[in-house]
């Protein structure tokens, strides 16, 4: 919770830098030597003068980018390397030095600090009595390090940037938040201030800020996504920057709109060219949208021409005549907003533009509708600026923390003998928070990667994430292309038992080893691609060991191939097209993992035991009332998408009642993702249904809520509770 201080002070002092033009009275320089100037600061926020010292770089221009350097805040000391040494860093790169030395007094930290950052922004950008360029003011914790001008990507040639603020030296790894600008010039970040960026550094946050890019070139409209691209970028250079890979956006104005874009459009089609870092997660995790245009088809019902200028009028009245309004639709930030996307908090100064608030106020009807969380702010005597209240801004500050500072539930590598396999395999086991102290019996949820995936597939989507508040076992195997079936034929010195490995070998070793609920009323199994199939089969097979079976982007078509090639007279098929790329979030592989490899053999031998395999026969074996609950899900862009539809199809004609989703995406990790983030508490809703709310040997209700089967009211998701027909 962050400290709120309820003072009169700051409602006089919350200041629009613009009008500081008095400022230069708060501080006194002298020569103090040929290194360093004296200074003092009057303080608003500690009620005094504050000592400063002022290094000037070696540099012939005229005009320097500034950085004051706050030292001795009350807050922890994040990054590793000493004073002398950053301080040396930013000198190197031409950059002016303004220590700050707060002298540890406990009013000095945020959301306190904030107005104090605003009134040192707004002197540094009137002030002649150094040599800066008003267009670079960073403001920074010490410890803090700043790579400038890193190379996002480039639109129609020119090159698209943003500078990376983070703890220095090696540190623990601590979540970003990206601010766009709302400039068109490209590296001129002028009138921009980084507000809540500069104020996260010192609670614990690195910061990265890049430039603005609209219109025509980008995503949606165009097909280059430079934010998207940014996070990209940030994960993949997570180590360098001692990022924890969590992400959150903001932008303020015309960068708002991009922001809340970036959040909200996390379908593949929006992009051609992922960029250098296609394997790495382009999704937020929350956002900030400030004072933006979300909705541009209503701009001009919502007052737009009679608060702007001639020629903006002109612009939209010759928009609205040339184009429809699904074209204007399409560039809109409503267009995009679904249930699954990350949380937002909206805010808008009540004396804004009337076009602004309402445009706010649709884009949070918009979340309101789709069932996203969100949080819409219309700050009082307010106009077009960053929010100034210190309690308001402990709000924002403290939405960030719930989403992009959760701890994540520790993820276990376990080593483990499989008779059916004759071989030592390894999983990955996540236990519920609390699992030490307690003695209930949790339900378990079996993940199948996809082909190519190892002991990392699962922890690189963010399960441990998910999972965090749930009573539930996560039990994530390493088994290769293995396909998770009987094969018909081993190497020689080889087993390929996968169906016994995990439903008796695995499965017993578990139930043997962790309390978990050892019956089928206690069990699901999911998996994506290869795993997907996996899961599908094992679940149509064993209905007697688990109550809810979910497969995302499942490789169903595996049987076909298998039937092809047989008639080819060939050996069993298993290249499908390239693996989906994961995130690796560690350097070694685990002795024990298969590392994604193929034991050696052959899956069937003949059309009977690819019938025995597959799993739209599978599931007309078992009458529907024994059947798992099922749960499919695909991307309506993916070759593989048709072959859920296939079954899906099947089991409406059969009246087998399952959920059945789909949404815009091709084969990738993002789809992946998405569709076992839906899916988490699906399964963990019908286990808890069939244990009657209660987890064993607890007195006490589980936290449950209802079974997630109904309808996402959004238009890029479809998800249907489906019985002979889809609602």
């Amino acid at each position: 919770m962050y400290r709120i201080m309820n003072s009169l002070f700051w409602l006089a002092t919350v200041s629009v830098w613009m009008m500081l033009a008095c400022l230069p009275a708060h501080s006194a320089v002298e020569k103090n030597s040929a290194a360093a100037q004296a200074m003092s600061w009057e303080s608003p926020l500690l009620g005094k003068s504050i000592s400063c010292a002022v290094h000037l770089p070696d540099s012939d221009v005229e005009k320097n980018p500034v950085v004051v350097y706050l030292k001795n805040l009350p807050t922890p000391r994040l990054g590793e390397l000493d004073d002398e040494t950053l301080i040396k860093g930013f000198l190197d790169q031409g950059m002016v030095v303004i220590e700050a030395d707060y002298e540890n007094d406990p009013r000095a930290a945020a959301p306190e600090l904030l107005p104090e950052i605003d009134r040192w922004y707004g002197y540094l950008y009137q002030t002649k009595e150094h040599p800066v360029d008003k267009d670079w003011i960073y403001i920074v914790p010490a410890s803090y390090a700043i790579d400038r001008k890193i190379e996002i990507c480039k639109v129609l040639g020119k090159g698209v940037g943003m500078d990376v603020i983070y703890p220095s030296g090696q540190s623990d790894p601590v979540p970003l938040m990206l601010q766009i600008t709302s400039t068109k010039d490209a590296g001129k970040w002028i009138n921009q201030r980084a507000y809540y960026i500069y104020g996260l550094l010192t609670t614990g946050y690195a910061g990265a800020i890049m430039d603005y890019n609209g219109g025509q070139r980008v995503s949606p409209v165009g097909r280059v996504f430079p934010e998207k691209q940014a996070a990209r970028l940030l994960r993949a250079n997570a180590k360098r920057w001692n990022l924890s890979g969590k992400l959150g956006v903001t932008g303020h104005s015309k960068g708002s709109s991009r922001a809340a874009k970036a959040a909200f459009i996390n379908e593949a089609q929006f992009e051609d060219d992922p960029g250098p870092h296609a394997e790495q997660s382009a999704r937020f995790q929350v956002v900030l949208a400030s004072a933006g245009q979300h909705a541009k088809e209503f701009l001009i019902e919502d007052g737009y021409l009679d608060e702007v200028g001639e020629a903006k009028r002109q612009s939209a009245l010759r928009q609205q005549k040339e184009e429809d309004v699904e074209e204007i639709r399409i560039n809109s930030t409503n267009a995009y907003v679904t249930a699954d996307d990350p949380p937002a908090f909206l805010c808008v100064g009540e004396l804004d533009k009337k076009f602004r608030v309402a445009q706010m106020k649709r884009l949070a009807a918009q979340c309101e509708k789709v069932g996203l969380e969100h949080r819409l702010i219309v700050q009082k005597g307010m106009d077009h600026m960053y929010i100034p209240d210190p309690e308001v801004i402990g709000e924002i500050f403290s939405f960030f923390d719930k989403y992009l500072k959760t701890e994540a539930l520790p993820v276990t590598p376990v080593t483990f003998y499989s008779q059916s396999v004759a071989r030592e395999l390894v999983f990955n086991i996540i236990l519920p928070a609390g699992y030490e102290d307690s003695s209930k019996r949790y339900p378990v949820l079996s993940l199948l990667h996809g082909r190519g995936g190892d002991l990392e597939y699962w922890p690189g989507m963010g399960v441990a994430e998910y999972v965090a508040k749930l009573d539930l076992i996560v039990v994530m195997p390493d088994m290769g292309v293995s396909w998770y079936v009987n094969w018909a034929e081993s190497a020689p010195g080889e087993k390929n038992d996968w169906e016994d490995c995990i439903t008796k070998d695995l499965i017993g070793f578990v139930d043997a080893n962790y309390r978990t609920v050892a019956s089928r009323q206690g069990r699901a199994i999911s998996g994506a691609s290869m795993g997907g199939y996996g899961a599908l089969t094992l679940g149509f097979l064993h209905p007697d060991l688990f109550c809810s079976v979910s497969g995302h982007s499942s490789a169903l078509r595996i049987t076909d191939r298998w039937r092809d090639r047989l008639k080819q007279g060939g050996d069993d098929p298993v290249p499908l097209g390239a693996p989906v790329k994961r995130v690796r979030i560690t350097e070694k592989r685990h002795p024990a993992s298969m590392g994604g490899a193929e034991p050696k053999g052959r899956i069937v031998t003949n059309t009977d035991q690819i019938d025995a395999l597959d799993p739209y026969k599978l599931v007309l074996k078992t009458p529907p009332e024994q059947l798992p609950d099922i749960r499919i899900d695909c991307g309506i862009d993916e070759s593989l998408g048709e072959f859920s539809q296939r079954l899906a199809k099947l089991l409406m004609e059969h009246k087998i009642t399952f959920t059945f989703s789909q949404e815009p995406g091709r084969h990738t990790l993002e789809l992946h993702t998405s569709g076992v983030k839906r899916s988490i508490p699906h399964q963990y809703a019908v286990m808890m249904k069939q244990l009657g709310g209660t987890l064993p040997d607890d007195p006490g209700q589980a936290n449950i809520g209802p079974l997630q089967n109904s309808r996402i009211p959004n238009e890029s998701v479809l998800e249907r509770r489906c019985t002979g027909s889809c609602q």
